[in-house]
């Protein structure tokens, strides 16, 4: 068989869609740590700055704003003035600009985590041959479209804002009075300087780097885990399937069912590893009549199983014939042959199969394409089909 290698560059698309996964999420993580520090750094900030307004400028009734007046120095009141005005129209209002910048972006990495955490987790129940609910790859679906959509949109708003306005910080604020004392202006020329670091530009630059390199990732993890998707609705097979099937032996199928206490209707398709831990507890008693019904017919009578009608490549006709034939000779009751090969086929070709057998009915089933087969045994009918 011819395996196609997936968009992540494995041959086998489930484990490249849940490392791809990993990874997202372990980079995730480490950008959420760098953004958080960020974050509290500038929030500290913000909070000195707005405690230096209360307690350096405290608010001050008019009478004794004009009393102040006439006893300060007029140059020592327009230095004050000064400083507030600063930090009230230009630094403080950039600060928190920048903080509600990284709050933002500090969401969208903690969605995007826990939605590469839900993508794992529905990659790994289909791999184990569990069912994933079509609800659950619809909302799959439109979680991904949304948050997509939205941390785009957030990129280019701080693309925009960043060309448009601030990149000039502070080379667009107010200048200083040419008769401000020159120890001021140094100490002016000094807070802008330092403010740089934590202004809403150099915010834009680090939210647009990492912010937009996950985004591609995200995108890039979608395409991955849509292609695992539509390779295991269609039925092919890929190395998870060989890994399962590889080392088995159908000559030996009814070796696991001798001991009438572990008899359960199940797959037959084993691992030797797990045959050879049950050889310990055969010792046990049997029963005659387990042996009465599991009469095996001969090899002569497994001509008269023959394919009637099929839609279904030839690969998976032949595992259809294989799995009819080994239920025929292990069980006697219909419904037991009919859980057996259906069973066998949710492992080999991902669920959800099923599987009619009995005699004398009619039926009318939509399946999907390539994926129907009606097989005949003597007067018994067996028609195995998946649907989605």
């Amino acid at each position: 068989m011819v395996h196609m290698r997936s968009c992540s560059g494995f041959t086998d698309l489930k484990s490249g869609s849940i490392i791809v996964c990993h990874y997202a999420m372990g980079l995730s993580f480490m950008a959420l740590i760098l953004l958080t520090c960020r974050l509290h750094e500038i929030d500290r900030e913000v909070g000195y700055l707005q405690a230096v307004l209360t307690d350096w400028f405290p608010p001050t009734p008019p009478q004794q704003q004009q009393n102040d007046v006439t006893t300060v120095a007029p140059t020592v009141n327009r230095h004050l003035n000064l400083l507030q005005e600063e930090l009230t129209q230009f630094y403080l209002p950039e600060l928190q600009s920048s903080r509600i910048t990284l709050l933002l972006s500090v969401v969208f990495v903690a969605i995007y985590i826990c939605s590469w955490w839900w993508m794992a987790f529905a990659i790994k129940q289909v791999s184990q041959g569990g069912s994933v609910s079509l609800k659950t790859v619809l909302l799959l679906a439109v979680f991904a479209a949304v948050d997509i959509a939205a941390s785009t949109g957030f990129v280019l708003l701080r693309l925009i804002m960043y060309i448009r306005r601030d990149r000039f910080y502070p080379n667009a604020l107010k200048p200083l009075s040419a008769q401000t004392e020159s120890d001021q202006m140094a100490a002016y020329t000094a807070l802008r300087l330092i403010t740089i670091k934590s202004s809403c530009g150099n915010a834009d630059i680090l939210v647009t780097v990492v912010v937009g390199f996950l985004t591609v990732l995200r995108i890039y993890s979608v395409v991955c885990v849509a292609s695992f998707y539509k390779k295991a609705k269609s039925g092919s097979r890929d190395i998870f399937q060989k890994e399962i099937t590889g080392s088995c032996d159908t000559s030996d199928r009814t070796e696991s069912i001798k001991d009438f206490d572990e008899y359960a209707p199940k797959s037959l398709i084993i691992d030797y590893a797990k045959k050879s831990n049950h050889t310990a507890h055969r010792d046990r008693s049997r029963r005659s009549s387990m042996v009465a019904q599991s009469t095996l017919p001969p090899d002569d009578d497994m001509a008269e199983l023959k394919i009637q009608a099929s839609d279904m490549p030839i690969d998976m006709q032949r595992a259809a014939l294989n799995a009819a034939s080994q239920a025929i000779r292990i069980y006697s009751t219909e419904k037991h042959i009919a859980e057996s090969i259906k069973q066998d086929f949710d492992q080999l070709y991902h669920p959800t199969w099923h599987c009619i057998v009995g005699r004398n009915w009619g039926s009318c089933v939509t399946h999907s394409k390539l994926c129907y087969i009606r097989m005949s045994y003597k007067d018994m009918t067996i028609m195995l089909y998946r649907s989605t």
